[in-house]
């Protein structure tokens, strides 16, 4: 049953896709004097960063790992190839093993996707231009270079050994590569239950690279999402950031997620709240943060209850397009479960 787990951690479904920009449920460009002469009216470049979340419990289960919250959960390199984008990103698969965790079992490398495929398999996806300082032709040579080297995935995210790369490692090196400095790597929250699960899995890492943390100084390009609109965007990561919130060292995994026929899945009290918050958020197309914030705190307390006390980070911006995140305000948020 485990094994289902991980093997959902390391694969994105693979397809070919293709998508109508126009169709999509969000369709945010920074700067429409830009869309002119572009793939689908996005100003795609190569040496781009795009960031994506599948909207999963696995989504959520990540999100949990770090101390810090930072939305998106996954991350590729963008490169413009004979006229077509493509996204390059470190995938594993399982191998089938009678014994021992599903890390033992992995095996992957860099993997070349189209730009539409990726998207249509994702729920919300970000792309951001990195900081002007930094070289977006070296970014993108570094990623077909280590595409043509079939550099292998990490499934052991340690991040201290670049012989092997996870998916976010993979793009913090390559930013790297083009000039940019200090990578931030996020620490391992020190939450018992969890530290079961990473321990069982061999992750020991004390700190690991998320995608949210890649594109902070970077500059929004995108967003998109085919199911979400820009208000559910925002209130997609805003749920994910109060149940993070919620999630104390003391709390348990069994307390958000259960097992269902060998996939992971979410308790109906933290299902409910997700979807109460997503289908309050549907109406307003252009409600702001700072309403979406009250919408989700308000029902965080009507349906998960109040408490005090919470020792977790927030990320001083989600780095969505035309907003500006505040961090969590003083911890008075309620238990995850009643």
């Amino acid at each position: 049953m485990r094994s289902h787990l991980f093997a959902l951690l390391l694969v994105p479904l693979f397809g070919c896709a293709h998508f109508d920009a126009h169709k999509l449920a969000t369709f945010d460009v920074a700067d429409p004097a830009l869309r002119a002469a572009t793939y689908q009216g996005i100003p795609l470049k190569s040496g781009q960063v795009i960031v994506s979340d599948q909207g999963t419990p696995l989504s959520l289960f990540i999100a949990f790992v770090g101390q810090r919250f930072y939305p998106f959960v996954h991350a590729g390199v963008i490169s413009i190839e004979d006229g077509e984008p493509f996204v390059y990103e470190s995938l594993a698969t399982i191998r089938p093993f009678l014994w021992g965790p599903p890390t033992d079992a992995a095996s992957g490398r860099i993997r070349r996707t189209h730009f539409d495929a990726y998207v249509m398999r994702q729920r919300v996806v970000g792309i951001y231009d990195p900081p002007d300082d930094v070289d977006m032709v070296r970014v993108a040579d570094f990623a077909r270079r280590n595409y043509s080297r079939k550099t292998p995935f990490d499934p052991y995210f340690d991040f201290g050994d670049h012989e092997k790369l996870y998916c976010t490692e993979f793009v913090a090196m390559a930013l790297q590569s083009g000039g940019l400095e200090g990578i931030e790597v996020t620490t391992v929250r020190k939450n018992a239950s969890l530290r079961v699960a990473l321990d069982w899995l061999k992750i020991q890492t004390p700190g690991i690279v998320f995608a949210g943390a890649l594109t902070r100084t970077g500059k929004p390009v995108a967003v998109l999402s085919k199911t979400y609109s820009p208000a559910q965007v925002a209130a997609y990561f805003a749920l994910k950031r109060e149940l993070h919130r919620r999630f104390t060292d003391e709390q348990r995994l069994g307390n958000v997620f259960v097992w269902r026929g060998g996939r992971l899945g979410l308790r109906p009290e933290i299902r409910a709240f997700l979807e109460a918050g997503l289908s309050a958020a549907q109406r307003p197309r252009d409600a702001s943060e700072q309403s979406i914030d009250a919408l989700v705190a308000s029902l965080a307390d009507q349906m998960l209850g109040r408490f005090e006390g919470s020792n977790v980070e927030v990320s001083p911006q989600l780095a969505l397009l035309r907003t500006d995140s505040r961090s969590a305000g003083p911890a008075d948020a309620g238990r995850i479960v009643p």
